[in-house]
């Protein structure tokens, strides 16, 4: 059952991945950064609309700061623009319309741009594989040699499935959702990777210890057995993780926050397939593999 539901979601994902694909932040695929000092609160679909009107095709991001003095009034704002690669011309047009929109007299010592290459952003995606490949290797020499007793380099592989299983669902997440990619990003899979071996270590050491006390017992008993035991643990921390993900995610909604929101949401999908993934799909499919291993012999 557990196996068909994990199949099912990972076709959905990779139905979206060629279909949808993926977002790519400016980080990534490169573009035009505007920052723009103001004196005043200002909303960021005003913004959009000054870009598209420059722009019409553009999806801008926005994203806003502020300052406060100590009664909490504002002293400060401004807004960091980041768009595709923009002419000159248009970078100009855009400062422009928004030293008009919010009275701003002398908007170049106000407003900078800067521009990210594409070869930047092809050398953060490289680093990013390369991150996650090296922690997941990383995380399978580990549960080799840790686990070198009940199978070693069998559970480590089975263990880095159910990783693979987690970075899918969370991937899927960023594709369904229209999330970006960028060094959030980064952050977000080695954290899921971190989190998810974990509460795989916890059962694995649960069941070596129960192939101690129960050397007669059939290894599908004694995994079950080990399952039910580290459950109540792996679902109460799981739980204080993700009603902290959801508020954080909630609060980013209610303020607006995009950078929150891009980290909390993926973040809370991969926690609750990561979790998923260490009760339901690591030590069963290791099962399997000790089981069928047995018959052969």
């Amino acid at each position: 059952i557990f196996f068909g539901i994990s199949l099912t979601l990972i076709i959905i994902a990779f139905v979206s991945f060629f279909t949808k694909g993926f977002e790519q932040d400016i980080e990534f695929k490169g573009g035009t950064i505007i920052e723009v000092e103001l004196a005043s609160a200002v909303e960021n679909n005003e913004i959009e609309a000054l870009v598209k009107e420059v722009v019409p095709n553009e999806q801008p991001r926005v994203q806003k700061s502020e300052q406060r003095d100590e009664n909490g009034n504002i002293v400060k704002s401004g807004v960091t623009i980041s768009t595709s690669a923009l002419e000159v011309e248009q970078k100009n047009l855009v400062i422009n319309r928004i030293a008009e929109k919010y009275g701003i007299e002398d908007i170049d010592s106000k407003a900078t741009f800067r521009t990210v290459k594409p070869t930047f952003g092809d050398e953060m995606k490289s680093r990013a594989i390369q991150a996650t490949l090296w922690a997941s290797i990383a995380i399978i020499i580990y549960i080799a040699l840790v686990f070198k007793k009940i199978g070693g380099i069998s559970a480590a592989i089975s263990a880095f499935m159910a990783l693979a299983h987690d970075i899918i669902i969370t991937l899927m997440a960023y594709s369904l959702f229209g999330l970006p990619l960028n060094t959030t990003f980064v952050a977000v899979m080695l954290t899921i990777l971190g989190y998810s071996v974990n509460d795989t270590v916890v059962i694995y050491d649960r069941i070596r210890e129960n192939e101690n006390l129960h050397r007669k017992m059939p290894i599908d008993e004694v995994i079950n057995l080990s399952i039910n035991q580290s459950l109540r643990r792996t679902i109460f921390t799981s739980a204080s993780v993700v009603v902290a993900l959801a508020l954080l995610f909630g609060f980013s909604i209610y303020f607006n926050v995009a950078s929150i929101q891009e980290f909390s949401l993926p973040l809370l999908v991969g926690m609750i397939a990561g979790t998923y993934s260490s009760i339901c799909l690591s030590a069963n499919l290791w099962s399997v593999w000790m089981m069928r291993k047995t018959k052969k012999a």
